[in-house]
C-alpha cells in the first residue's frame, strides 16, 4: 500500500529571522562528510515530524534530521544529518541527474531566493548523491520544467554512516539565478523523506515549517509542489511552511556570470507576475450532486417520474452545457454524398480497406480534412454500419493512429469491415494553423462538434452505410468529442470514449491553459470566473444527455490527464440516471489497471459492445450469436459445421476455438486437404480470379486451422507469404502469426518454422501497404515478446522501407520496435 502524507497544520513562516547564517570564507569540500571546518561553525536546526498531529506543538521527527546554512558570495552551501536506525533498509536506486529521487531515501530543500513569495526553486537530495532540481511559478501551480531547468554548477553527495547518513550541497547563486540586486532574507523549507521506519511503501515525514492551523483530512504522496497546495486547498500553501533565513551574502557575479543570469531569469520569467500567467485556481471542495431531477417552470427542482421529465432534463443539461461551450449554428444538410464535393487527394491500401484522405467544406470557408477507411470489393447496395472515429492530441491528427501501435483503433475496426471517418479536430493535422479566434464559434469543442455532426449527415448519405447504424469513438481529446456528438446527436447510436472525461468537481486544480482556451472553453474564464461553484454544468450531465443510448467508457485507475477518481465518483450517479431510463446496462463502465492508454483487452470488450449494438458482424449471423451468448452459441455452431457451405463450417470452427472448443478440427482439416490438388494449380496461376479466391479461402482455412494449434497449411502460407498477391501476402502473415502461438515442442515436431518466415518477410516485404499490415499484425497477434522484437529489429534495418512516412520522424518498423521492446515484460494485451 503507497502511504500518503495527512497534512499537518500548525507552525508557518515567521516575521523574524528563524534562522542566522555564519558566512564562510573557505568553501567545503561536497563529499557528503561534513568534516570541514564551516559545518563546526554552523548551527544545525532540528526538523519536526510533518503529520496530522492533535496538539499544536512542534514534535521531533523520528528518525531524527538537522540541516546547516552557510554561504559566501558565490555559493549557498547546505548540510544534512539524517539519523536512520535501519540503514540497511535504505532506499537507493536514483543515481542519475533530474531522477526522481523523492522515491529514495531523501532531502529537500525549497527556496525563494528573491524574497517573491510566489517563486522558488526546488532541490531534492537522494542518499546516493544524486540530485534533482525545478524551478516554480505561480506559488508553485507552476513548474518550470525539470528537463528545462537545471542549475548550473550545483554540486551534492551523500555518505551512509552506521547509524545514519549525511548529505551536503553547494549551490551557486549564478546557477540559481539570483537577482544581483536582491538583499535582505531569504525564504526557505527543508523537508525529509524517511523510507526505512516502516515496512511496505509508507514513508515518515519531516519538515522544518509546519502549518498553523488544525489537521486537514487531505493526502498526498510527496513534496511536489501541486501535492503540498491540492491538499490544503490553497495557493499560498508552500510558502506557509517557509521561514526566514539572515545573513546570506548578497551575491558577487562576473561581467560573464551576470549576463547569464540575466539570460536565464528571462528565459525562466522569473520577473513576471504571477497574475499574467493564465489563471490556475484550487477549487473549493463541492460534492457531486445527483441528477435526478428537473427544474420546472419556477426553477425549482422537481423529481423525476415520467419519461417526458427525463427528456425536459436532457434539454435542460444540454443547455447548461451549451452556456459554456455554446451553441451550435445551424448546418445545411445535403441529399447526396455527391453534394458534398468531397475531394480525394490521396488513395492507400491498408489491409481489407482503402484509406482515402479527403477533403470537404462544412460551410463557406470551413474545409474540413480527413481519412475515410471503405472496405474493398464493396458493391452497389451494400449498407454497412460507420464509425466516426475522433484522434488524441497530436499535431499530426487524423494520421497520429499509424503512429501509435498500441491505440491504432481506427485500422482495427477497418479491418472488421467498418466505414471509419477520421476528421482532423481544428488545429492539428490538416488544419494545424487554425485560428480560433478569427472563427465564428464561442469554443473549440463547439466547432468540433459542428464538423463531426457533418461527418454524421454525410455518413447518412454515403452510398454503402446504413443511416440507422452510425457510432463513435475517440481516444483522449478524441474521447471528450464523442461525449460532445453523443450527447448532441441522437443519430449516433453508440459512443466510446477512452480517457475523454472526469468530473469537473473532483480536480485537485482548474487550468486555464487545459480549460479555458480558445481551443477549449474561454468562458469557464470569461463568463465564470474559473469559480467551480459557478459553473452550469457537471460532466455527469453531458455523459447522462446520451442515456439511453449505449455508452461505452474506459476511464482507467491511473489516468493522469482526466483523472480516474472523476469518473469513478460519477459513474454511480450516471447508473442511476440510466436505470431511469431502463437502460442500465448501456452504461458500460470500465477502470481498468492502466495510465492514459486504450488497453487491448477493453477495446475488445468495446467492439463487441459497437458490433452488437450496430447488428453487424464481419462474420455474418453466427459472429454475432458467438459475441452475444458466448458459450451458450456452441450448440448452434457445432450444428453449424454441418453446413454444406464451407466458408460457414470455417466460420464456426472459429468462433467454438475462441470459445475454447476444437471439435470443428477435424472438419476443416477435410475442408483443407479437399482442396489440395485445387491449391497446386492455384499457385502456378496466381493472377486468375478464381484462382485468387481459392487461394483467400484456403488462406482462411489455414489460419483457423493454426488458431486451433494445427500445422497442416503451413506449406501453402510459406509460398504465398512469398509468391500471392499483396492481399494474400498480410493474410500469409496473419496465418504465420497464429501458427507461431502453437507451443515450440509442436511446431518443431511438426519441422516447421512460421517464425522464421516471418523474419524473411519483415526482411523482404516490399510494398508498403503489406508491410505496414504486416507490423501491425505481428504486433497484436504474436504472444512471444522475444519473437516480435526479432522480427521488428529485422523490420526497421529493411532496406525497402528506410524512409520515414509523412509526418513521422522515424520509420514505421522504429516504432513498432520502440513500443515491442519497452513492453517486453508486460502482458500479452497490453497492445
Amino acid at each position: 500500500m503507497i502511504g500518503f502524507l495527512p497534512i499537518c497544520v500548525f507552525g508557518g513562516t515567521t516575521k523574524k529571522a528563524a534562522y542566522t547564517v555564519v558566512p564562510t570564507k573557505k568553501a567545503p569540500v561536497i563529499d557528503g562528510k561534513l568534516n570541514d571546518a564551516v559545518w563546526k561553525k554552523a548551527k544545525f536546526q532540528t526538523m519536526y515530524a510533518f503529520a496530522s498531529l492533535e496538539e499544536q506543538k512542534r514534535s521531533k521527527a523520528i528518525p531524527g534530521t538537522r540541516f546547516a546554512i552557510s554561504a559566501d558570495t558565490k555559493n549557498l552551501y547546505v548540510a544534512y544529518k539524517c539519523e536512520d536506525p535501519h540503514i540497511n533498509r535504505l532506499k537507493k536506486k536514483r543515481t542519475a541527474y533530474d531522477s526522481y529521487t523523492w522515491d529514495d531515501d531523501s532531502v529537500e530543500l525549497f527556496v525563494d531566493f528573491d524574497n517573491t513569495k510566489h517563486r522558488f526553486a526546488r532541490i531534492a537530495l537522494s542518499v546516493t548523491g544524486a540530485i534533482y532540481d525545478n524551478a516554480y511559478l505561480q506559488y508553485g501551480l507552476k513548474d518550470i520544467q525539470w528537463k528545462f531547468f537545471n542549475i548550473r554548477g550545483i554540486k551534492g553527495a551523500a555518505n551512509i554512516q552506521k547509524d545514519g547518513w549525511t548529505g551536503e550541497l553547494s549551490i551557486p547563486f549564478a546557477g540559481l539565478n539570483v537577482a544581483p540586486d536582491r538583499s535582505g532574507d531569504w525564504s526557505m523549507n527543508f523537508f525529509r523523506t524517511n523510507r526505512t521506519m516502516k515496512k511496505g511503501h509508507h514513508k515518515t515525514y519531516s519538515s522544518w515549517g509546519l502549518y498553523r492551523k488544525k489537521p486537514i483530512k487531505n493526502y498526498f504522496k510527496n513534496f511536489e509542489p501541486i501535492n503540498i497546495i491540492g491538499a490544503v486547498q490553497k495557493n499560498d500553501a508552500v510558502f506557509k511552511l517557509f521561514q526566514n533565513v539572515k545573513g546570506i551574502p548578497n551575491p558577487v557575479y562576473t561581467k560573464k556570470e551576470l549576463k547569464e543570469v540575466m539570460h536565464w531569469r528571462n528565459k525562466y520569467w522569473y520577473d513576471v507576475k504571477p497574475e499574467t500567467f493564465p489563471m490556475i485556481v484550487i477549487p473549493e471542495k463541492i460534492p457531486l450532486e445527483k441528477i435526478m431531477f428537473y427544474l420546472d417552470e419556477n426553477g425549482k427542482r422537481q423529481a423525476i417520474k415520467t419519461a417526458a421529465h427525463l427528456e425536459i432534463k436532457r434539454k435542460q443539461m444540454l443547455g447548461n452545457v451549451e452556456k459554456v461551450m455554446g451553441s451550435l449554428p445551424k448546418r445545411v444538410k445535403k441529399s447526396s454524398w455527391k453534394a458534398y464535393d468531397v475531394r480525394v487527394s490521396k488513395t492507400l491500401i491498408r489491409g481489407r480497406s482503402t484509406k482515402k484522405t479527403i477533403h470537404f467544406f462544412v460551410a463557406e470557408g470551413e474545409e474540413v480534412h480527413a481519412n475515410l477507411y471503405e472496405p474493398i470489393g464493396m458493391k452497389p447496395g451494400d449498407k454497412l454500419p460507420a464509425i466516426v472515429a475522433m484522434h488524441p492530441t497530436h499535431n499530426s491528427g487524423k494520421e497520429a493512429f499509424e503512429k501509435w501501435p498500441n491505440n491504432n483503433f481506427v485500422f482495427e475496426l477497418a479491418m472488421q469491415g467498418f466505414i471509419v471517418i477520421v476528421p482532423d479536430f481544428p488545429s492539428k493535422g490538416g488544419s494545424l494553423k487554425y485560428d480560433f479566434k478569427a472563427d465564428r464559434y464561442a469554443s473549440g469543442p463547439l466547432k468540433g462538434l459542428y464538423n463531426h455532426m457533418t461527418c454524421v449527415d454525410m455518413l447518412q448519405v454515403h452510398p454503402n452505410v446504413d443511416p440507422e447504424k452510425i457510432g463513435t469513438i475517440g481516444h483522449s481529446l478524441g474521447g471528450a468529442n464523442v461525449l460532445n456528438l453523443a450527447a448532441f446527436d441522437t443519430r449516433i447510436k453508440v459512443a466510446v470514449s477512452s480517457c475523454g472525461w472526469t468530473t469537473l468537481r473532483t480536480k485537485v486544480m482548474l487550468s486555464e491553459k487545459h480549460m479555458a482556451t480558445e481551443y477549449f472553453m474561454p468562458r469557464f474564464k470569461t463568463v465564470y470566473k474559473m469559480d467551480l461553484a459557478k459553473f452550469p454544468f457537471e460532466y455527469t450531465e453531458l455523459v447522462a444527455a446520451i442515456a439511453p443510448r449505449v455508452f461505452f467508457s474506459n476511464s482507467p485507475l491511473a489516468d493522469g490527464v482526466h483523472t480516474g477518481w472523476g469518473p469513478k465518483a460519477g459513474a454511480p450517479i450516471i447508473r442511476e440516471y440510466y436505470a431511469a431510463h431502463n437502460a442500465k446496462d448501456a452504461f458500460q463502465f470500465y477502470q481498468p489497471r492502466a495510465g492514459h492508454a486504450f488497453p487491448w483487452t477493453y477495446r475488445q470488450m468495446a467492439y463487441k459492445s459497437m458490433r452488437d449494438v450496430l447488428n453487424y458482424h464481419p462474420d455474418g449471423n453466427l459472429g454475432l450469436l458467438a459475441d452475444r451468448k458466448g458459450k451458450a452459441a456452441i450448440p448452434k455452431l457445432k450444428q453449424s459445421l454441418k453446413s454444406p457451405s464451407q466458408k460457414t463450417r470455417r466460420i464456426a470452427a472459429h468462433h467454438l476455438g475462441v470459445l475454447g472448443d476444437k471439435s470443428g478440427l477435424l472438419v476443416l482439416k477435410a475442408d483443407f486437404k479437399s482442396v489440395a490438388k485445387i491449391r497446386l494449380i492455384v499457385l502456378d496461376k496466381a493472377s486468375n480470379k478464381g484462382a485468387k479466391d481459392v487461394n483467400e479461402e484456403t488462406l482462411a482455412l489455414a489460419t483457423v486451422l493454426a488458431e486451433l494449434g494445427d500445422t497442416s497449411g503451413f506449406s501453402f502460407i510459406e509460398k504465398l507469404s512469398v509468391k500471392g498477391d499483396a492481399g494474400q501476402r498480410w493474410r500469409a502473415c496473419i496465418a504465420l502469426c497464429r501458427m507461431a502461438n502453437i507451443d515450440k515442442k509442436v511446431l518443431k515436431s511438426a519441422g516447421v518454422n512460421p517464425v522464421a518466415v516471418l523474419k524473411k518477410m519483415a526482411a523482404e516485404e516490399p510494398d508498403y501497404s503489406v508491410f505496414f499490415v504486416f507490423l501491425d499484425r505481428v504486433h497484436k497477434i504474436l504472444r512471444n515478446r522475444s519473437d516480435m522484437i526479432a522480427i521488428f529489429a529485422i523490420a526497421k534495418e529493411s532496406k525497402f522501407h528506410k524512409n520515414s512516412p509523412k509526418g513521422m520522424k522515424h520509420p514505421v518498423a522504429e516504432a513498432f520496435h520502440f513500443v515491442a521492446v519497452r513492453d517486453r515484460n508486460r502482458p500479452y494485451d497490453y497492445k
